[in-house]
């Protein structure tokens, strides 16, 4: 198994804030702030990373945390207010929801004539930058040593790292390629060498992948690119094997990641490109000392690396189309189960990971099953354990939000299935969150918007019940690499315009805390459509990549409209067409009533 259900153990969480503030008194702070993230801005950390968990027992994926002399404050957005409730002590923590109140706004209210510590390895120069931004600041944050590794006794150890190649046949385009458009970028940019500190950048630039993390397949790594795309990487083990060492090439060269702040303190008098979305402070404190210059832009590799070129695009079709039988093979069985009442959360969740692994191509999950019955399915990002398992409630709802990592690309998709009879409200807010799935699915828009501008259509038929979701509708996704990817997104926030080539989740939802969950989610892929005569612009268009039927039985077909009705029997026309010479008898014959024309 690639997931595991272990409970969290409980742990002295009141003695280890004991501990810090200890640790505060020393170094003369009246608090520190704890990030959860590690010195690369990762989505999935290692254990000896996850210092935010270790302090408050909260294992959401994003979240800040304040510890002052006398209180604790943990910041986090909407997908994680019902989790971090029943991850917390109320007693210890004060759970503040960045929906309400930024961090930023928080701090300036609250931190008045203060001065908090923060590690300059863990926050980014954006972070940083921005809370000082403020006129007549009186609150003061100083770098510092990282107080809680200095009571964290007992770290795990750190992964031990394993190069792999990324062949041409799946990347498509090679190493010298890639770095001959980064050198370019830099040349318009006037920067002499580029700091590139995001591993899954740092993979795709040199077509090389790894197991540092779970789920998503990085080496954790440093790199410096110079102008003539000559370029120095860091690694925990430079000792690589002859064949990877022959892979990267003359001009790659792999230098111990301890002599890292070395390298770049010696970047004297020279143009330094970085990306204030995450390059540590420490490393622009250290530029500030030595480079001529520092250019504060774009990662160089986000855009060409969201953009797939036509290898990525045919792997991506092709992953999607093993995931999808995979998943039809699940469904077909869980129907099957005469009294599904019997199965839990995690008999569910091995059954869905044993279908994938039978493919044979699957080399991880996307990230841990988001498997959650009724009530559990409100918990946006829900992780069953043993603790939290729980039997299917009948006559409720069965939310699966789940993923593949295959070589030739990486699979996200959600569906919300029918345990029994759902209740009336059930299928009515399913058919609205359908509706606004369908809305963005069978849109066509001109080039240059981007997903801000078309968040709300995917909101506007839950609006018109009162309704709505505390979550972007869609995310990037990567080739083989993260499946949160940016830079772009479908959200009220993301001005990234929209280009052919990227992929992007659409996956709006509703979440009813204590009573169920609901989302429907495909990946898409944006194409070009073909210019009408007497028209400029240039219109865009969604290609849905995931084919797996949407459960009809949620559906109330008197609120659909008929285009609305075409397009969900088109869409399952297509899934039994691409899907029902791959799968057993028994199972083409189940699909094909579930995909037959409402």
């Amino acid at each position: 198994m690639y997931q595991d259900f272990n409970v969290l153990k409980i742990a002295p969480y009141k003695k280890r804030l004991q501990e810090l503030r200890v640790e505060l008194k020393k170094h003369n702070l009246d608090g520190f702030l704890i990030p959860r993230t590690d010195l690369h801005q990762n989505e999935y950390i290692e254990p000896c990373e996850a210092r935010l968990e270790w302090i408050t027992g909260f294992t959401g994926s994003a979240g800040l945390c304040l510890v002052t002399l006398k209180s604790a404050f943990i910041f986090v957005d909407g997908r994680y207010t019902i989790q971090i409730e029943k991850e917390t002590d109320s007693n210890l923590f004060t759970v503040i929801p960045n929906s309400e109140l930024s961090f930023k706004n928080w701090f300036h209210s609250h931190c008045k004539n203060q001065t908090i510590g923060y590690d300059p390895w863990l926050h980014t120069v954006f972070e940083i930058n921005n809370l000082k931004s403020e006129e007549h600041i009186t609150g003061y944050i100083k770098s510092c040593d990282n107080l809680v590794d200095l009571i964290w006794i007992q770290k795990p150890n750190q992964a031990t790292q394993l190069v792999e190649t990324h062949r041409k046949k799946f990347s498509g385009v090679s190493s010298k390629s890639k770095r001959s458009l980064v050198s370019k970028s830099m040349v318009d940019n006037e920067a002499d060498a580029v700091i590139l500190t995001k591993p899954d950048s740092i993979c795709w630039l040199l077509n090389i992948r790894g197991k540092d993390i779970i789920h998503t397949p990085i080496i954790q790594s440093l790199a410096i690119v110079q102008k003539d795309s000559s370029t120095k990487l860091f690694l925990r083990n430079k000792n690589l094997r002859k064949n990877i060492i022959s892979f990267l090439g003359n001009d790659v060269e792999v230098i111990d990641q301890r002599s890292f702040s070395k390298y770049v303190s010696n970047l004297t008098q020279q143009n330094i490109q970085i990306d204030p979305t995450s390059c540590p402070m420490a490393v622009f404190e250290s530029l500030k000392v030595q480079s001529k210059n520092i250019i504060q832009c774009t990662d160089p590799c986000l855009l060409p690396k969201a953009i797939k070129n036509p290898t990525e695009i045919k792997g991506a079709r092709l992953a999607h189309l093993i995931d999808a039988a995979a998943f039809i093979e699940f469904l077909h069985w869980l129907d099957s189960v005469n009294d599904q009442g019997q199965l839990d959360e995690i008999v569910v969740t091995k059954k869905l990971e044993e279908f994938r692994n039978n493919t044979n191509q699957l080399e991880e999950i996307a990230f841990d099953t988001i498997c959650g019955s009724g009530s559990n399915g409100a918990i946006v990002h829900y992780r069953v354990t043993e603790q939290s398992n729980k039997k299917l409630e009948k006559n409720n709802l069965l939310l699966i939000d789940s993923g593949g990592q295959y070589r030739m690309g990486t699979t996200d998709l959600t569906r919300t299935i029918a345990i029994g009879r759902p209740r009336q409200n059930m299928i009515n807010i399913f058919t609205h969150v359908l509706k606004g799935m369908i809305k963005i699915s069978s849109l066509n828009w001109p080039e240059g918007l981007s997903g801000q501008h078309i968040d709300s259509l995917a909101r506007e038929p839950l609006w018109s019940l009162g309704l709505d979701y505390e979550h972007g509708t869609g995310h990037g996704v990567g080739s083989y690499l993260s499946v949160h990817e940016g830079p772009q997104g479908i959200s009220r926030s993301n001005d990234t315009p929209l280009r052919a080539g990227m992929l992007v989740s659409n996956e709006p939802g509703y979440y009813e805390k204590d009573q169920f969950g609901i989302r429907i989610e495909n990946i898409l892929l944006i194409k070009k459509l073909p210019k009408l005569k007497g028209t400029k612009n240039q219109m865009l268009a969604f290609d849905t990549l995931t084919l797996v039927p949407i459960d009809k039985t949620l559906i109330n077909t008197k609120k659909l409209t008929e285009k609305e009705k075409d397009w969900l029997n088109s869409y399952h026309d297509s899934v039994y067409k691409k899907l029902a010479p791959l799968l057993p008898t028994k199972t083409v014959i189940w699909l094909k009533k579930n995909c037959s024309p409402i």
